[in-house]
């Protein structure tokens, strides 16, 4: 018995140190860490409605998962990011190579939004996006763990 309420106690204790190290965490950095894991989810549900042939969800599930990882990333409100915010945010991360198919995504998911958007090549969509933000976070992460000097 004292074994267990020593381990419980342990725990507890060690619960704590987390939730105290977390709570002095800026939530824009926690936002940042988690925008990646967040965006992976969100193009799951991007893939269901695809499974489901839901084409204008696909689109807009495709477009909330670019659009919430970029958001994270810049800490913008999604509601308030722009193109050229996108774009300063490629720029200043030597990332402009991204710039022609992340407006082409965001506007196939507008267009999904706003009207009705045919059937096309939704598998290698999908796949280009989760690979944009698989590289994009790549490059991020190097750039953290490497600053320039």
């Amino acid at each position: 018995i004292n074994a267990g309420l020593l381990l419980t106690a342990l725990g507890l204790i060690l619960v704590k140190r987390k939730q105290i190290r977390l709570s002095n965490i800026d939530p824009a950095i926690l936002r940042r860490q988690k925008a990646h894991k967040m965006a992976l989810a969100k193009l799951q549900d991007a893939e269901s409605a695809l499974n489901d042939n839901n084409i204008t969800g696909f689109y807009i599930q495709i477009r909330k998962g670019l659009a919430s990882y970029l958001s994270d990333k810049t800490n913008l409100p999604t509601d308030q990011l722009s193109k050229s915010d996108i774009k300063t945010l490629l720029i200043e991360n030597n990332l402009q190579q991204y710039q022609e198919d992340i407006d082409a995504l965001m506007r196939k998911g507008e267009e999904a939004i706003y009207g009705a958007i045919a059937p096309g090549d939704e598998a290698q969509i999908y796949q280009r996006t989760i690979q944009i933000i698989e590289e994009i976070e790549d490059s991020l992460n190097t750039k953290t763990s490497h600053p320039a000097q």
